[in-house]
């Protein structure tokens, strides 16, 4: 699978469970920041903790949709182009793919998937269909 198709569907994913979500009571979505919701063996139970409210509150339907549409707009212009390198002093060339947003630094190899789409894609290195290809390299 290609970086931006796997990225699209993780976004796409996310997307739909935000408006699943959303399409639910409001109410569900808001919780004071001195509270959150352990799971029990029968049911939840409110349970006094000031910092997963905040999270919750942070991570409400709203907010993943703002994210999804931040991550769409980065994906959509970093494209992969195809660029040809000759050297007229050995009279031999090849052809390589960069971002065309990021170029290749100068270097005369492949540049592709970019930096910024390796760090996108790192959200989901947990998912079956992540690429190590893509692990970001430590300089990184």
């Amino acid at each position: 699978m290609e970086i931006r198709e796997f990225l699209r569907d993780r976004l796409k994913a996310d997307e739909a469970q935000a408006l699943d979500a959303a399409s639910r009571n409001a109410a569900d979505w808001t919780c004071p920041s001195s509270a959150i919701l352990d799971i029990g063996d029968d049911d939840l139970v409110l349970v006094h903790d000031s910092g997963v409210g905040e999270h919750m509150r942070r991570h409400d339907p709203a907010h993943v949709l703002r994210a999804v549409a931040a991550k769409r707009f980065i994906l959509d212009r970093h494209l992969p182009e195809r660029i040809g390198y000759f050297d007229p002093k050995t009279k031999s060339g090849s052809t390589f793919t960069v971002c065309e947003i990021d170029g290749n630094g100068g270097t005369t190899e492949d540049a592709w998937p970019c930096e910024e789409l390796k760090h996108l894609a790192a959200v989901w290195s947990d998912h079956p269909d992540y690429d190590e290809a893509w692990a970001l390299t430590p300089a990184s």
